[in-house]
């Protein structure tokens, strides 16, 4: 998946679960301080986050460091179980539980679970972090449904025109992701949101350029391709260009655009080879011939040129 999206997909951000939730009952905060006074001594701060979770078995700042321990040391099961005991007593609680039950779900692969563990609560901006950690853990996990619906929820929460072209955007990873699901249109539309006049961004022109041709719509693809080619002109935006040319039935224009392709990357095997596969459709079979041929002498027994000539008997 481009962009986004999509570079550190295994990636695990670890958030503090309670940060804002409220404090542990006396006697378990007592047992938390043990531990933590204990760090260096693991079986001492094991027996200390044992008692704090007895001591208030309900209460998420009570459940949450043993419950990372558990996860850490692969006790996924009991992990689950200890946060699934869990009683929030206000939104602060809800929001901390929320966020161990991500945490918890990751550890433990099960990336639906934490998608359904983000539903608990509404998204806000300072959601984003732990929305995007599990919108790429999904993806990494082939969860596109799951990683659809994250990313929806961020894209709903960042929309307020203030962040940087560097920055990261749900909604172009969630039109990645609807591209992947096999919705080209609503990828095409989230794209198409993200454009600005006054922000100029040729990397999200092509990616949408590819959104269209996907969604069938070649002319508008053909239009916005040949405007980047002729802006930055490159043997793949050429090559695309052709391609979105073809699919509208221009042949003509679509040979023309392969032909800039090989002249801005003479020594590329594949703009000869579109060549040829494009005056094949033609009928030139002489001059299809000749640009297998050229593609062969720069990449020799490249099957696709081989396939190309076979298909003209030759």
């Amino acid at each position: 998946m481009p962009g986004l999206l999509l570079a550190s997909l295994a990636a695990m951000l670890v958030l503090p679960v309670r940060a804002g939730a409220s404090a542990a009952p006396a006697d378990a905060a007592r047992w938390i301080r043990r531990a933590e006074a204990d760090r260096r001594r693991p079986a001492a701060r094991r027996v200390a986050l044992e008692r704090a979770v007895a001591a208030a078995p309900t209460h998420v700042a009570a459940v949450a460091p043993f419950a990372r321990l558990l996860s850490s040391e692969g006790a996924h099961v009991e992990a689950s179980r200890l946060v699934a005991a869990i009683v929030p007593v206000d939104e602060a609680d809800r929001r901390a539980t929320r966020t161990l039950r991500v945490e918890v779900a990751l550890a433990a692969g099960r990336v639906e679970d934490a998608a359904a563990a983000l539903d608990e609560t509404d998204a806000t901006r300072a959601d984003l972090p732990i929305l995007r950690n599990v919108a790429e853990s999904a993806a990494a996990a082939g969860a596109w449904a799951a990683c659809a619906r994250v990313l929806a929820r961020a894209a709903a929460v960042d929309s307020d025109g203030t962040r940087r072209p560097t920055d990261w955007q749900p909604a172009r990873d969630l039109a990645y992701v609807r591209l992947a699901l096999g919705q080209p249109r609503e990828a095409a539309a989230l794209l198409e949101s993200l454009r600005r006049e006054d922000r100029p961004d040729p990397d999200l022109d092509r990616d949408l350029a590819g959104a269209l041709l996907a969604a069938g719509e070649a002319r508008r693809a053909a239009d916005l391709y040949r405007a980047l080619a002729a802006a930055q002109p490159s043997s793949t935006l050429w090559l695309d260009l052709a391609l979105a040319e073809r699919a509208t039935g221009n042949v003509e224009a679509a040979i023309a655009a392969a032909r800039r392709a090989v002249d801005a990357a003479p020594n590329d095997p594949v703009p000869h080879a579109a060549l040829g596969e494009l005056l094949g459709a033609r009928g030139d079979q002489a001059g299809a011939a000749t640009a297998f041929r050229r593609a062969l002498a720069l990449r020799p027994d490249w099957p696709r040129a081989v396939s190309g000539l076979r298909a003209l008997g030759m």
